[in-house]
């Protein structure tokens, strides 16, 4: 932007500015000028050198701070001397201090400078005293600097003279110090350099020796840096020095002037800069206005003010007030401020694109020169569609006098509109219709066709199914039924007279094009098509809601209907081209016309049917049928074609093998034969082959005339509307929508019918509030304030539980459902969108959890004083957990835990809302009502959180739930804790009891949950238990617990050992396993191991290198000396395991071991082949040979 006539800010300043994220870094070059005349860094060294009467050169001493430190080493006193020289009593701020302090306000102010002294601090100061800040900002001073990525104030980088001599960074030490050893002032830069802020150097040159230590990290980010850098710099092509360091130049002119300094175009650039910063509303209106009253070309400040200002909502709304006349708009064409207003991106327009519209309507609307017109028209691409409401809504209000020249005029218009609308409308097509009527003093006939042609235009929205993965066709004329309606009977049916043709031509044409094109996707044929296979006749649908392509059906009957009437004689070219369209609708219509027309004899309808072969095509049914009833008297010749035609078909099925197929035809051809009947036509033929045909079939005559509908096709859901579509409606209009389609309504499309229902619409509902929040607020806010909706309230409950959500939307969410009317009927819905409330988030406000907490009690006691439930009815084995998490009662626990959760981790930790929480969950686990139940189950789900918070209360209030002493709430709190919970050591100490209790009780427990208590029982063994403790444990647990629960057990502890490391899992072995199984497969436990254990037990064995040989042999020992012992499973179990592929050898010497124990035995078949198995696969020939020596003994093989 053109700030001044000579100076060219970047958009990203002026944009940080607004956005709070603007940094400015000030250099000596900003304390040079008058009233300040304070040295830059050179010139202070010179001034420093000349007072220890050294001799300075730039050419012999370029590293100044170098230099400076070895007159320190050498004279001392310099950082005191240069705090003098900068500290001097007539140095006073200038203007640069003075702007640079005015970009900012009090609370976004961010200056960062190297300079020593003070006056940005005094400037500040002043500016206070004046008003223009309502406070005073942060001060830092080198070596206590912020976060550079995170502050607000002034930052004396290097210090200031305010602080002691040492601390200003002067000499080559000072600087070590503060950018390496130290390293505040580097960390500080690097922080600033890679932040989000946007940063404008000023007072910096090429050659100044402080960007020697700037420039580390300036490469860190691109674009978020600029310098303003004078025309000498960049003569001298010192401007690639800062593009080099990934700095944008702003260049600046040296000034000339008299009496002026030399950087006076830069004081003068900062100062406006400034003062357009500082700018109220009223301030840019009376500039605004200034600018409008002249006409353009303007000056490059003033265009690019305009373009500033048009970023900003008010000051656009105020330029559009102002600048009415055709000459503005052009400018802003020419100048491509309505570049996006032409754009092809259907995006939604932005507020200030919004405003630009309604702009370029108003001009349009006053203009009768047609320029604007022309500027339109001259645009390559289509207006965007909302562009093009604007116009049309212009036209619609617009107060013009009904003359010829302004028909003219609107005609222009209209046809411009409705050119460029071809990719989307979003306009009410019922404002073309007003103007059509409204605005002409008389229509032609070329702009209502031009009109038709737009709203009949065939839209083809595309959809996927939502059972099939395939691609449907929803084919519908642009315009909805109410506007097909209200445009029929406004403007065509009044001049009928002179359109009907045309509208004949027009509709033909559109139909048979939009068929072509479905017919080239294979979606339709010539045997049925989307229009026609819903309508179950061309003469009017007795329907409670017509579809808009029926409305045009009737469009076209109507206007025949006229023909027919009036004998127009150009009524038969419409038959013929309908004949011969090879399109089930249109030939329909011609025999509609030939059945109506008396025109035609009873023989010509009857041959039309013969001669296009269409007695039996199965689309044109109806039509058939009504011509052969209605058909008498026909001719001897006729009759005979007819007959010949029905004997023909007879013949055809005849030759079918397949029986289904075969009744299906006859049946087609029964009918016919009736209808032939019912004409008075029949003949000998037809009345034997009905009687034939009714005695092998048992068909019997339908009372009820023949419709093609829906047969048993999959169903599909669809919406009547798009996405899109239900966003922009306003929410009356959803809810009349949804009231139309409260009935579903079908419609046949290829092999699927398609359900225009609810279903669908709230399903979209759901979809657009998860993924726009201003909707969700919207439709919140509205079902709030109106009549109770069920159906929208639980889709945009179940939109919100998808939606992210930040702690502001979580404000309103909750405030709304607060204060709503309807809180008591939507209490689920309620509750479904507090579970989605986030597990931790520490920006939430103690008040909003508060806000929340209120709102689930109340729903909860609503709960307690209502108790209905989908879930009341009680099974053997309830899915408790299952039940509690879909009840309402569930989800308000759920939320108050989280509540709880992120009470407690809050920095302030909420004592008193912990409290009523924690008081409020005690009335649950005490309550006897079903949300009580609920309520108790949801606890024990989270009794790892709840645990985490508080044990004390945990240990006295909830783990009490799992006591077996009351058993429905033990079953109810296991099932919960099961399901959900985590443990650790010291929670499975506090519930050991139970555990215990619970073995005895496993019965009792759906079986969804009963594998995570086997798994907690193996961590009691491996983790909580050691000794004679596991040891009395594992015998209760073998004497009481049921079978299931043992093999539970078993595959519990064989994946916790495979979750351990080798060594771990060899000392547990080793600690009691290994003894375990050694005295259960002795008989020293009150059970025997099963089969299933004991397979189990092996295959967990086979997993760790070195205990399968010992643990394998030593069961195999054991269970062998138990002759009564049903081991006979071990060969096959030997032969068909995987691990015997590995350990083939291992296999081999367990079947050994085992055999060995054996005086006699007997072997299956398959046993025995699973004996030569083992045998054949082992590798060690002794070993082999003992186990074909034991076979022999035992007379399992002979040799």
């Amino acid at each position: 932007m053109f700030i001044t006539k000579f100076v060219n800010v970047p958009d990203e300043i002026l944009r940080a500015r607004e956005d709070g994220m603007l940094v400015v870094f000030a250099g000596a070059g900003v304390s040079m000028g008058p009233p300040s005349c304070l040295p830059n860094f050179p010139q202070l060294v010179k001034q420093i050198a000349e007072q220890c009467a050294e001799d300075f050169s730039e050419r012999k001493h370029p590293a100044f701070d170098e230099y400076l430190g070895e007159l320190d080493i050498k004279y001392g006193m310099v950082n005191e001397r240069a705090r003098a020289i900068i500290g001097r009593s007539d140095s006073f701020p200038n203007i640069l201090h003075r702007d640079i302090s005015q970009l900012f306000t009090a609370d976004n102010l961010r200056i960062v400078t190297t300079n020593f002294d003070r006056h940005f601090s005094t400037a500040i100061e002043k500016l206070k005293a004046e008003e223009h800040f309502d406070m005073l900002p942060n001060e830092f001073s080198a070596p206590a600097l912020p976060r550079g990525d995170k502050f607000k104030g002034v930052v004396y980088l290097h210090g200031n003279i305010a602080q002691d001599a040492e601390e200003l960074i002067v000499t080559d030490t000072d600087f070590g110090r503060a950018y390496l050893s130290e390293g505040w002032a580097s960390d500080f830069v690097r922080a600033l350099y890679s932040s989000d802020y946007t940063i404008l150097f000023i007072g910096y040159s090429h050659s100044d020796p402080m960007l020697k230590y700037l420039a580390r990290g300036l490469r860190i980010r691109k674009n978020n840096k600029f310098s303003f850098v004078s025309g000498k710099e960049i003569r001298k092509g010192k401007d690639a020095f800062w593009s080099s360091l990934g700095v944008g130049v702003i260049p600046f002119p040296m000034s000339n002037k008299k009496n002026k300094g030399l950087f006076f175009r830069l004081e003068e650039a900062v100062s406006e800069l400034a003062r357009q910063f500082s700018m109220g509303f009223l301030d840019h209106t009376y500039r605004i206005q200034s600018i409008a009253r002249a006409k353009p070309p303007i000056r490059n400040e003033e265009t690019d003010y305009i373009h500033y200002i048009l970023k900003r909502v008010d000051l656009a709304k105020q330029f559009c007030s102002e600048a009415l006349s055709y000459d503005w708009l052009e400018w802003a064409s020419i100048n491509g401020i309505l570049d996006s207003l032409f754009s092809p991106n259907l995006t939604e327009l932005t507020e200030i694109e919004k405003v630009l519209s309604d702009w370029l309507a108003e001009i349009a609307s006053q203009d009768t020169s047609l320029k604007t017109i022309k500027l339109i028209a001259s645009q390559r691409k289509d207006i965007h569609p909302e562009v093009v409401y604007y116009l049309v809504r212009a036209l619609v209000y617009k107060e013009t006098p009904r003359n010829a020249k302004n028909d003219c005029i609107l005609s222009e218009w209209l046809t411009l509109i409705l050119d460029k609308s071809r990719s989307i409308t979003i306009y009410p097509l019922e404002w073309i219709i007003d103007i059509l009527e409204k605005k002409f003093s008389a229509l032609n006939r070329s702009l209502v066709l031009t009109v038709t042609d737009f709203l009949f235009r065939f839209v083809d929205n595309r959809q996927s199914s939502v059972f099939e993965d395939l691609l449907f066709h929803n084919v519908k004329p642009l315009a909805n039924e109410i506007t097909i309606k209200e445009f029929w009977q406004r403007i065509l049916k009044p001049k009928l007279s002179e359109l009907s043709g045309d509208l004949l031509e027009l509709l033909t044409y559109k139909f048979v094009s939009i068929f072509n094109k479905l017919k080239a996707t294979g979606s339709v044929d010539e045997n049925w098509d989307h229009f026609s296979v819903m309508r179950s006749s061309i003469e009017k649908q007795e329907s409670a809601r017509e579809e808009s392509i029926d409305l045009l059906i009737d469009i076209l009957r109507e206007a025949i209907d006229f023909q027919i009437m009036n004998s127009d004689p150009d009524r038969l070219l419409h038959y013929n081209n309908w004949k011969h369209s090879k399109m089930s609708l249109l030939e329909r219509l011609f025999l509609y016309c030939v059945k109506k027309d008396d025109y035609y004899s009873n023989d010509e309808k009857v041959n039309a049917i013969l001669q296009s072969d269409w007695l039996f095509k199965s689309s044109l049914e109806v039509e058939v049928q009504a011509i052969l009833t209605e058909s008498s008297k026909l001719s001897q010749n006729t009759v005979l074609s007819l007959e010949e035609c029905l004997a023909y078909k007879e013949k055809e099925i005849r030759a079918l093998n397949d029986g289904e197929k075969k009744r299906a035809f006859y049946h087609e051809l029964y009918n016919r034969l009736l209808w032939t009947k019912e004409s008075e036509n029949s003949t000998d033929y037809v009345n034997n082959t009905v009687t034939r045909i009714e005695e092998q079939y048992g068909f019997k005559p339908s009372t009820e005339v023949l419709k093609p509908g829906v047969r048993s096709y999959p169903v599909t859901f669809v919406s009547p509307k798009s996405v899109d579509e239900l966003r922009r409606m306003p929410f009356p209009e959803l809810i009349e929508l949804m009231s139309r389609f409260a009935a579903p309504v079908h419609k046949q499309e290829e092999d699927r019918v398609l359900e225009y229902s609810n279903y669908a619409i709230l399903n979209q509902v759901t979809e657009i509030v998860s993924t726009d929040w201003k909707y969700a607020e919207s439709l919140l806010e509205y079902l709030n304030q109106s009549e109770l909706n069920k159906s929208l309230w639980h889709a945009l409950s179940y939109g919100l539980t998808k939606a992210k959500k930040e702690s502001v939307h979580w404000d309103s969410v909750i405030e709304q459902l607060s204060s709503t009317r309807h809180k008591d009927e939507i209490i689920a819905e309620i509750a479904m969108i507090l579970e989605s409330f986030p597990r931790e988030d520490l920006t939430i406000s103690s008040s909003l959890l508060q806000k929340g907490m209120e709102l689930a009690i109340y729903c909860f006691e609503r709960l307690r004083n209502n108790e209905k439930s989908v879930f009341l009815t009680e099974e053997k084995k309830p899915e408790w957990l299952m039940r509690a998490i879909n009840q309402p009662s569930g989800r308000l626990v759920i939320f108050m835990i989280i509540v709880l959760y992120n009470a407690v981790n809050r920095n302030d930790n909420d004592k008193e809302l912990r409290l009523k929480i924690i008081e409020f969950l005690e009335r649950i686990l005490s309550g006897k009502t079903f949300s009580d139940g609920i309520g108790r189950i949801i606890i024990a789900s989270q009794l790892h959180v709840l645990y985490y918070i508080d044990q004390d209360w945990c240990k006295s209030k909830v783990v009490t739930s799992f006591d077996w002493k009351k058993p429905k709430r033990a079953v109810q709190a296991w099932c919960g804790f099961l399901g959900w919970s985590n443990y650790n050591i010291p929670l499975l100490k506090a519930i050991q009891k139970y555990i215990k209790q619970t073995i005895e009780k496993i019965d009792l427990i759906n079986e969804r949950y009963t594998p995570r208590f086997y798994s907690l029982l193996s961590d009691v063994l491996f983790f909580l238990l050691d000794g004679e403790d596991r040891d009395r444990f594992l015998r209760f647990i073998v004497a009481t617990g049921n079978q299931m629960l043992l093999e539970g057990l078993h595959k519990s502890i064989k994946a916790r050992m495979k979750d351990l490391e080798e060594e771990k899992a060899q000392d547990a072995w080793k600690n009691w396993i290994e003894e375990y199984i050694s005295d259960r497969a002795n008989g020293k436990y009150a059970k025997n191991f099963s089969f299933e254990e004991a397979r189990i037990t092996i295959d967990m064995l086979s997993e760790h290198e070195g205990l399968f040989r010992e643990g394998a042999g030593l069961l195999a020992e054991a269970v062998g000396t138990k002759g009564d012992q049903d081991d006979w499973w071990m060969p096959e179990f030997l032969n068909d395991k995987e691990l015997c592929e590995e350990n083939t050898d291992l296999c081999a010497e367990l079947l050994s071991k085992w055999l060995k124990t054996k005086n006699q035995v007997y072997l299956a078949q398959n046993r025995r082949a699973s004996v030569d198995s083992v045998i054949e696969r082992c590798k060690d020939e002794d070993l082999k040979r003992t186990l074909i020596e034991e076979c022999i003994r035992l007379r399992i093989r002979d040799c």
